[in-house]
């Protein structure tokens, strides 16, 4: 009887109490604590990085290109975290078994994974045909009516034109001073900002910090759950915070604020991210916390993408309305391709 026990247990026929140990991948508490705050440092400083960029940037006609690529990697990164990776895990759907029993279960545990990708053909399919449409028809002038909401790329590529503006206008005063050196003494003092105009730049860093910590506290329960949950959230974070901060920082600066006010309420507001983070980690070693918190962060990823990000891929107007197409679906079909290998691949994947 002891030697067909162990023949057993070494053929894997038996179930054995490693299947109740600690899932793979999973990290120790203090590699928890480092890897979320290596990665929310890096997010933090790639925003940063790129308003850099955008102000180096501003009056090149690249500007408006890249900005576009990096929405739609966004909408892709955001919808596929958030329907591939996200859903499956607060549902259970998520498989972390050994690899002895992969063979006989494998399409049936990925099986939800092909149902969930037909969720983000049916995006892609709409978003397909409404931009084809809009390719042949003639765009209507007053498009820009009826967007209330803070669309980031409408900011950005306000803040490309307010640039080029900005500049020609002081190439003229300059020859104007030559020509006349009291014109300076002349001109009339700025206009006084409305108090809705200087409301602005308190309601957009409030809402900022707000996101950012929510933002912290995904990646908190991500960690939590293991190093590689962590990347797919670190990914799709890292790919809206840059349009997203951007479009923030092109606001403030619309709004009246200099640069160095600008860059230091965003990242002041992008500091929340951490603090976000901490408390997810601290709270999230249970698994039905970590399973709420993401039900929270996929309602947060799904917001931002449909309702914030899509609308400045629909609006944008550009002089090659056809490299503007391509630039978008390469950036949705990337990033959803980058989750899509991510979930399956992800038990195979080891450092």
């Amino acid at each position: 009887m002891s030697s067909s026990l162990i023949q057993q247990q070494l053929i894997g026929i038996c179930p054995d109490n490693h299947q109740h140990g600690a899932p793979e991948g999973q990290l120790t508490t203090a590699e928890k604590f480092i890897y979320g705050s290596i990665a929310t440092l890096i997010v933090c400083l790639c925003a940063v990085f790129g308003i850099v960029v955008l102000l180096c940037t501003a009056c090149t006609s690249a500007y408006q290109n890249v900005i576009q690529f990096f929405v739609s990697l966004a909408v892709g990164s955001l919808t596929g975290d958030a329907v591939l990776h996200l859903i499956p895990q607060f549902l259970g759907l998520h498989s972390h078994g050994d690899s002895h029993n992969a063979h006989n279960h494998e399409e049936e545990d990925r099986s939800h994974i092909w149902k969930l990708l037909a969720v983000l053909g049916g995006l892609y399919a709409f978003f397909l045909l409404e931009k084809i449409f809009g390719l042949f028809m003639k765009p209507e002038e007053d498009g820009d009516e009826g967007h209330g909401h803070c669309d980031h790329g409408l900011s950005l590529q306000n803040f490309h034109e307010e640039q080029k503006k900005r500049k020609q206008l002081q190439q003229s005063e300059s020859q104007a001073d030559l020509v006349n050196p009291d014109a300076e003494l002349q001109r009339s003092a700025p206009p006084v900002r409305s108090r809705e105009l200087r409301m602005i730049p308190y309601m957009i860093t409030i809402g900022d910090a707000i996101h950012n910590f929510a933002d912290g506290l995904a990646m908190g329960a991500a960690f939590s759950t293991s190093w590689k949950t962590g990347l797919a959230t670190t990914l799709a974070v890292l790919c809206h915070e840059l349009p997203h901060e951007l479009g923030d920082f092109a606001a403030l600066l619309h709004a009246g604020l200099s640069v160095r006010m600008a860059l230091l309420l965003n990242f002041g507001s992008a500091l929340t991210s951490f603090l976000g983070l901490y408390i997810a980690l601290s709270i999230a070693a249970d698994e039905a916390i970590q399973q709420w918190i993401f039900t929270v962060a996929t309602g947060l990823f799904l917001y931002v993408a449909l309702v914030d990000m899509l609308p400045a891929m629909m609006n944008v107007k550009d002089r090659r309305p056809w490299l503007m197409f391509i630039l978008h679906n390469l950036g949705l079909l990337i990033g959803w391709a980058i989750l899509l290998l991510l979930s399956i691949f992800e038990d195979d994947i080891a450092v």
